[in-house]
């Protein structure tokens, strides 16, 4: 089953009943059949329509749930019966002229000589999305992209290769060779594959998929003319259109737009410009693969809670079917692909999802300086995601890697409303960075009977150079569902977390802080530490305060002198809720 609909059609039907009527002409009788009627032909009744046609604005319908259940070229809209839905009719009831009305009550005609359903009308269908269209709300399907009026919806002779992204095909000459799939910005892709435009390329899928006959071994071309394709094995794949990120396109060099599709990256892909992604795009990442986005670059991710953006692995079938073209349909995998690293100031990622990320020990999306250079910090929004199945290829807490990395994340970061599950280690923080309590660390909000936590579920701070923290602002912590965690796991070198001069660290109640060994929180003269209630300092080995999160399962006990405990201004602390730390704070 695909993510975006089912992949057989089903055609919907309603009562049909061939009616004999008898005639009694004086004394004499004769019977006749009524012949039923055929798609598109008069209607006032299901039962004068071919099985299983129904009778809907007063011609016979093929009834549907999605578009994808429609013959070629043919949209989902629906009827004035609660809970029937049609395919419109080709020529009758989808063109209009510009400014004209629809012949369907509740459709506008857009700018492009189509009518479509408005969103004030009825909720859109599911798929669908409410878009705007030459000053009128109408509902879109997953393939159409809107671009000031225009909605490009196939492409005049484009010779039934799938959905046409660009919204203004102004190097479209519309032949039968044309490009599968137009770019997502005002110019299209030529016929030679050349980009006549600079954003996205032409979208020739894998080869190794098998197709529609055309040639060259681009599997994913759209057989029938329509959003559906048909991978290896024969079963009905994804509604969105497919782009192929390889080769020559892997650099983004200048301000790029993906509209809503499917896009396969092949090549590790170096982002210098700005790049922006669509609500409902899906993007998989080739075996080992990742992302990076250079300090001249920027990327906004920003879905919607009913359309999110995806990064997942090219294996991954259920978001868009099998891209990977492989017969066996291997199940996508933790570490299939490497991940995201953001190395420049004003990335956004909202209502995305990250999975099956973490390959070569990397984080599934990483907020860090270029180089590893800690002098150079930025900062990025990450909100409303949800980052699943992200697992490097080893175990130890020592190597494992952290789904979300924002180690040398600067002042300004926000961390807000995601959650983390079925991870190793769920999250890195810097120092410099506060942190609320909406983060989730499981699923047990979406699935109370499984909710998945992470391997070693804590949140982690750990600073740079010597690895120690330092805290020179005001910094406030407030989650309580896990632990934080005082200290990097990768080096042995004595790691602890200083309030320095002019600094606050504010943590609100419940809060716990766990140490490493030697590790120490230090406040300076004319710095301040505000604790609330029920707050705990404690050892890295005590997993009756936030659980297990040094994973060793318990089997390690805490004891005094597990770390170097808290001093004031040079004083060492003997407050009840410090656990297990060095007497006298050496």
């Amino acid at each position: 089953m695909s993510r975006y609909g089912a992949g057989a059609r089903v055609f919907l039907a309603g009562p049909v009943f061939a009616a004999a009527a008898v005639l009694v002409l004086g004394g004499a009788s004769c019977s006749s059949t009524k012949p039923l009627s055929g798609v598109a032909q008069n209607c006032s009744l299901n039962s004068e329509c071919d099985q299983p046609l129904v009778c809907v604005f007063t011609r016979c319908h093929n009834a549907c749930n999605t578009s994808v259940d429609c013959p070629s070229g043919q949209r989902c809209v629906p009827s004035a019966t609660p809970g029937m839905n049609v395919c419109q009719l080709p020529k009758l009831e989808d063109t209009c002229s510009t400014g004209s009305a629809c012949s369907i009550a509740g459709e506008v005609c857009g700018a492009d000589g189509q009518c479509r359903a408005t969103c004030q009308m009825t909720s859109c269908l599911s798929m669908q999305t409410c878009a705007s269209n030459a000053g009128q709300s109408v509902c879109l399907d997953p393939h159409a992209t809107l671009d000031q009026t225009i909605i490009a919806d196939g492409g005049a002779g484009e010779a039934g290769v799938g959905p046409d992204v660009s919204t203004m095909d102004s190097g479209d000459d519309g032949d039968a060779g044309d490009a599968t799939l137009g770019d997502a910005s005002a110019a299209d892709v030529s016929d030679t594959g050349t980009p006549e435009g600079n954003t996205v390329p032409e979208a020739t899928p894998r080869d190794s998929m098998t197709g529609d006959g055309g040639g060259n071994g681009d599997g994913a071309s759209f057989a029938d003319g329509s959003d559906a394709w048909v991978d290896g094995s024969g079963s009905t794949g994804p509604t969105l259109p497919i782009v192929s990120i390889s080769s020559a396109n892997l650099t983004i060099a200048s301000p790029t737009h993906w509209t809503v599709a499917m896009y396969v990256v092949y090549g590790d892909l170096q982002v210098n410009s700005a790049l922006t992604v669509d609500p409902g795009s899906v993007v998989k990442f080739d075996l080992g693969r990742s992302m990076s986005v250079s300090p001249t670059g920027t990327f906004s991710a920003s879905g919607t809670a009913s359309a999110p953006i995806v990064f997942t692995s090219i294996r991954d079938n259920a978001q868009g079917g099998n891209t990977y073209g492989d017969a066996s349909a291997a199940p996508p995998a933790p570490g299939d692909w490497k991940g995201i690293g953001v190395h420049a100031s004003g990335s956004t990622f909202d209502h995305c999802v990250f999975s099956y990320a973490g390959g070569s020990d990397s984080a599934a999306l990483e907020l860090s300086p270029d180089g590893g250079n800690s002098q150079n910090a930025y900062s990025a929004t990450v909100t409303n995601s949800v980052f699943a199945h992200n697992k490097g290829p080893t175990d130890g807490l020592n190597k494992a890697s952290v789904t979300l990395s924002a180690w040398a994340a600067a002042a300004g970061t926000v961390i807000k409303n995601n959650v983390f599950y079925d991870n190793r280690r769920p999250l890195t923080i810097s120092a410099a960075m506060s942190l609320d309590d909406s983060n989730a660390f499981d699923n047990r909000a979406a699935a109370p009977a499984n909710p998945q936590p992470n391997e070693f579920n804590a949140i982690e701070v750990y600073g740079t150079g010597d690895y120690s923290q330092h805290i020179a602002s005001n910094v406030t912590w407030s989650a309580t569902s896990v632990p934080f965690r005082i200290g990097n796991p990768l080096v042995g070198l004595s790691v602890s977390l200083y309030v320095d001069t002019g600094g606050l660290l504010t943590l609100a109640d419940n809060v716990t802080l766990k140490f490493f060994s030697r590790g120490r929180l230090s406040v300076a003269s004319g710095a301040r530490l505000t604790t609330g209630n029920n707050d705990v300092f404690t050892s890295i080995y005590d997993t009756a305060d936030g659980g297990d999160t040094a994973g060793t399962g318990g089997t390690v006990m805490p004891m005094a002198g597990d770390w170097s405990g808290i001093t004031v201004n040079g004083v060492c602390q003997t407050w009840t809720n410090i656990l297990y730390s060095t007497p006298n704070c050496p």
